[in-house]
């Protein structure tokens, strides 16, 4: 109704708040959707925020090592740049040193070493004066030239001789022989001063030298053969001349007696004829024997074995045609065989003379070498070979030697070219130890060099080599051999005494070109081997000095060497001349200073560098058995390194007068030792 008021209406829409229960229904299906992308991003935001702080990390680890690195080459830079510091201030100290001794000290000991070595040598020409000696002059190039040449012509004016005087071919060819022996001890001497000048020099005259002997001896051959009748035994086809120096035998197959061996009993040689027919070809067997081996020292090649006792020359010769009788008459045809000779190859061959193969061996019987070791049951024989210029031993087999009968055998394939009993060119060298040291008991002047050689498998061990120095000569007193015994007796140049040890069968000169040129550990530094000799002879009637195991342990790299060096000094002032040395005083210094330099208490270690030396620790870290250990070679605490052994001692003996002891030692001495440690390289 109008103006009435409309009541509400039950049905009208009321607003209601939501229950309890509402609140715990699950989401709906757009609401979970969102959830998830959500937890998705949420997830890859803490995977990005993992990540980053990664990043983070790393590049804080990367900075602190930079900065570590950075500070460790600033370290390592301040720390070379104090070494540098250091080993520069080392190097002008080892510089003014050296000049102050160079000046000091050197002076006196080469003048007076210069006026000893004159005198020597002026005495040495006015006794070849007086014995008539016309040899030539070897240091002399003119005076070789002229020897050498004068022999050429000799030679070829005699080549036109009807009869030659073989007495002269055997005159010049043992001159010869002397003289290239005494080139060689030239030449060995060379060696040890490292003169390359003096080297060539020897080697030129000992080629042209060599020459002129199988020259003579060829062309003596020839005269030989072409007058037959005249020289040959009737009983065996040959002639043989047996003189000191050379011997000499030809056999021809004239009356074709079809013998299998050909024997020169004076001279104790005999050959086989192996090939087949060689009975009825008209042939030659030439043997020589020369005392000198004229071949190993022409060669620029370093041999792998010494010759003892000379060669051999076993050659198969054309012979030239017979001479013919018509009644008083002798009918001889001028052929060029009538004056050079024709060698015939050892080999087996077809009728048009062509090569078909290899020969059978021949067995070969020579006498062994006289005053000389046979260290083996089976001495080494060798041939030269010289298209290689070297000693080889392939195709000579069999050889025996017989002590009784004093004879060598072998069998053969090279024949017609030189052979020779050789002996391997290392065996001696390399030692187990070493020492050097004065002998006061016998008197001044006087030292000895000792050493213990490291033994090859296979071959015969040897007392201990020691050898006395006492002025500028030198003898072999050990080991005591009869074969040896010239060497004990005899006083010779500390060059001479090593070249005759060396064809003796006792080879100690190490040669510095046999330095290998790879980096081996067993070779030392030939610059640091060549200060430590000359410091090492200049001390040695001072003090003694020794090897060390330590030398070569495998850290210790090849520019360095370490010794012992005694701590007692001597005063050569003191000691009374050396007068004579018996038999007692070579057996005290045989047995009773055998290698005294085992007592480790009273010795020093030393280590030597190119260009400088010093004292060491005693007391090493390391056993020598110890793989990857290092040796200490810091220099000792309160000590400096030096330019020399001497320098060193000075330092060490503070308070005594080394310097008088040096002006007190024989400068021919320290000469002779210097040689022999410069041929026998101890440190290697």
């Amino acid at each position: 109704m109008p103006g009435s008021t409309k009541p509400t209406s039950s049905a009208s829409p009321t607003k209601r708040m939501p229950s309890s229960s509402s609140a715990s229904k699950p989401p709906s299906a757009k609401g979970e959707k969102m959830t998830a992308k959500q937890r998705k991003l949420l997830e890859q935001k803490k995977k990005e925020e993992e990540e980053r702080a990664k990043k983070e990390e790393e590049e804080k680890r990367r900075k602190e090592e930079e900065e570590e690195r950075k500070r460790q080459e600033e370290e390592e830079r301040k720390l070379m740049e104090e070494r540098r510091r250091r080993a520069e201030e080392e190097r002008k100290r080892l510089n003014e040193e050296k000049g102050a001794f160079d000046s000091e000290v050197l002076p006196f000991h080469q003048d007076k070493l210069k006026s000893l070595l004159s005198v020597a040598k002026e005495e040495d020409e006015w006794k070849k004066f007086v014995e008539c000696d016309n040899l030539p002059k070897l240091h002399d190039d003119v005076d070789m030239n002229n020897f050498v040449s004068s022999w050429r012509d000799i030679n070829e004016m005699s080549r036109s001789k009807e009869l030659r005087n073989l007495t002269e071919d055997f005159g010049l060819i043992k001159d010869g022989e002397k003289v290239y022996r005494e080139l060689e001890y030239l030449f060995v001497e060379s060696l040890a001063r490292s003169n390359k000048s003096l080297q060539n020099h020897c080697q030129k005259y000992l080629t042209e030298i060599s020459e002129c002997i199988l020259a003579t001896l060829d062309d003596a051959t020839a005269h030989i053969m072409q007058y037959f009748d005249k020289f040959l035994s009737s009983d065996h086809d040959q002639f043989q001349k047996v003189e000191r120096g050379i011997q000499y035998g030809i056999w021809t197959n004239i009356s074709k007696n079809l013998i299998r061996y050909v024997d020169f009993d004076k001279m104790r040689v005999n050959v086989e004829l192996a090939i087949k027919g060689m009975g009825y070809q008209e042939i030659a067997l030439r043997v020589v024997h020369l005392s000198e081996d004229i071949f190993s020292s022409t060669s620029p090649n370093i041999q792998e074995v010494t010759v003892l006792g000379g060669i051999y020359l076993i050659d198969f010769l054309h012979i030239p045609p017979l001479v013919h009788t018509c009644e008083d008459w002798k009918i001889r045809q001028i052929t060029e065989l009538s004056h050079h000779i024709k060698r015939k190859p050892y080999n087996v061959t077809n009728n048009e003379n062509q090569e078909v193969e290899g020969p059978p061996p021949a067995k070969v019987t020579i006498p062994a070498p006289h005053g000389c070791l046979i260290r083996s049951e089976k001495p080494q024989v060798a041939w030269w070979n010289e298209k290689e210029k070297i000693w080889s031993r392939d195709g000579i087999t069999n050889s025996t030697y017989e002590p009784e009968t004093g004879l060598i055998s072998f069998m053969t394939t090279h024949l017609t070219c030189p052979l020779a009993v050789v002996y391997e060119n290392n065996l001696d060298k390399s030692f187990h130890k070493w020492a050097l040291f004065p002998v006061p008991h016998i008197g001044k002047d006087i030292c000895v060099f000792q050493a213990t050689p490291k033994i090859l498998e296979g071959s015969s061990s040897l007392d201990d080599i020691a050898i006395l120095v006492h002025k500028d000569k030198c003898r072999l007193i050990s080991p005591s051999k009869p074969e040896l015994e010239k060497l004990a007796v005899t006083w010779s140049n500390p060059a001479k005494l090593l070249s005759d040890l060396a064809k003796a069968g006792i080879n100690l000169i190490f040669r510095y070109e046999e330095d290998p040129s790879s980096t081996s550990s067993t070779i030392k530094s030939m610059e640091m081997e060549k200060n430590a000799y000359d410091g090492i002879s200049l001390v040695c009637l001072i003090t003694s000095v020794a090897n060390s195991v330590w030398n070569y342990h495998p850290s210790v790299k090849r520019e360095i060497g370490v010794m012992k060096v005694h701590k007692s000094l001597i005063d050569q002032s003191t000691l009374k001349p050396c007068e004579d040395i018996d038999e007692l005083d070579l057996v005290e210094i045989r047995y009773e200073n055998k290698f005294n330099a085992d007592l480790d208490a009273n010795w020093d270690l030393l280590k030597y560098q190119k260009e400088k030396c010093g004292f060491i620790s005693n007391e090493q870290p390391v056993s020598t058995e110890e793989e990857n250990s290092i040796v200490d070679l810091a220099t000792v605490s309160g000590l400096s390194t030096h330019h020399n052994l001497f320098l060193a001692l000075e330092e060490r003996n503070q308070g005594t007068q080394l310097r008088q002891l040096l002006e007190e030692s024989n400068v021919l001495t320290i000469n002779s030792v210097k040689t022999i440690l410069n041929l026998s390289r101890p440190l290697v």
